[in-house]
This record gives C-alpha cells, structure tokens and sequence, in this order.
C-alpha cells in the first residue's frame, strides 16, 4: 500500500519542525515523506525532482516566503496540491489561496489525522486514494486514541522520572505536535503550576503555547532552564 501513498515536501526553515514533522506524516495513513528543505528556494529547486504530489510550505522563511514559494510552485506545477502552514496563520488563508494553496494550517494541527484528512479532500481528481486511506476516513478516531495513550504514557514517564522532559524537547516525537508545553511542565516532579508559569515567563513563552509553535530561541531557553 505504501507505492499508493501521496508523495510530501516539506519546506521550513526550522530543523525541529522538520524532524517533528517526518513523524507525524510517517503516522499517516496517506503520505509519505519524499523530502524535506529549509527554505522555499530549496523547495522550488526540488519540486522537478522529487515531483511531489503535496508540499507543505512554512510561511515564514528567510528570503521567499511560504506564499510566493506556493504562487511558483503552483506556476510550474499545477498538479501539485501546496498547503501553507504557520503557527500564526491569521490572516492568511485569503492570501495563500490567491497564491494557489488549497489551504492554510495552523503547526498546533499538524497532526496525522488532520493532512490525511486535507490530503483525501484536495486531491487532484482521478487519484486512487489507496484502500488503507479510504478505511482510515472510518477509523479517524484510531490515531487519536494512539496520540492521547502516547502522551499520557510520556506523561506518566516524566513523573517517574523514567526520562527528562529537556531531551523530548530536544527532539520531540510527533505525537506531541499539537502538545501544550504547560501540561508536559507540570508532569515534571517537583514543577508544579506556579513554577510552571515562572519557567515559561522567563522563557518568555505563552502557557498556552504548544509544542510544535515553540520558536528554536525559546525551545533551547526552557531547555537551559530545565537543565539548570
């Protein structure tokens, strides 16, 4: 079934969240990773290449941007489905749809159930979703029920003190994409809400900040801090 399933690019210019992201639509029951870059340029550059069937483009990138990189994929490529993903996409959807993008996601979504559920509605016609994709549209709660035993398993973890939340931080699974930072902070023994909220100030972070939208300056901050 895998030869079936969609070809993605990815395109941001954050290494995190191009390691978070090859988990998350390795998860899927419709994608598979065929490349990942850290700028639009590198992604333009590719696309010829890799011919991918979706691009997920970051809109925030040094030099082109996640839009103007989607106005010449599509341009080039009409075929090629392109979603614009940020983690402030307010805004924005009326412009990356001008630009060609079928749509606009926000990184505290990007989780597998959510792209195999774009990817089955944008499609070009006359692409055979695969047999195991149209069954996942009838066991959509399947991976979500997988992702909250995860992350209450994790949880679980931290208070025993079986791992450290610095080293998930570090490099986090996919499962915890769409996290919120508070709520792993205070699985920590010894953190509690209070101490929590202290971290996440000075780390100059919202508590209600999820994983994946953590910037690499306020990841590597709560981690300092975590160490410390």
């Amino acid at each position: 079934m895998g030869a079936l399933r969609a070809r993605v690019l990815v395109a941001d210019d954050s290494d995190v969240f191009l390691r978070t992201a090859a988990s998350v639509i390795s998860a899927t029951s419709t994608l598979r990773l065929v490349g990942a870059v850290g700028s639009g340029q590198e992604a333009i550059e590719l696309v010829p290449a890799l011919r991918p069937d979706l691009v997920l483009l970051d809109f925030r990138m040094p030099g082109m941007d996640g839009v103007e990189t989607a106005r010449i994929i599509r341009r080039d490529e009409p075929r090629t489905v392109v979603i614009v993903i940020s983690a402030e996409p307010e805004g924005l959807s009326d412009v990356a749809r001008a630009a060609g993008a079928v749509a606009t996601l926000h990184k505290r979504d990007f989780v597998p159930r959510t792209l195999d559920a774009l990817w089955l509605k944008h499609m070009p016609e006359g692409r055979i979703a695969s047999p195991r994709s149209l069954e996942s549209r009838m066991t959509v709660l399947g991976p979500a029920n997988q992702v909250r035993s995860a992350r209450a398993k994790l949880k679980q973890d931290l208070r025993e003190g079986k791992v450290h939340l610095e080293q998930i931080l570090a490099t986090p699974p996919g499962y915890l994409a769409s996290a919120e930072i508070f709520d792993l902070l205070v699985a920590v023994p010894k953190i509690g809400p209070a101490k929590a909220g202290r971290l996440l100030s000075i780390a100059g972070i919202s508590p209600s900040k999820r994983v994946v939208e953590l910037s690499e300056r306020q990841r590597a901050r709560l981690i300092e801090l975590l160490s410390g």
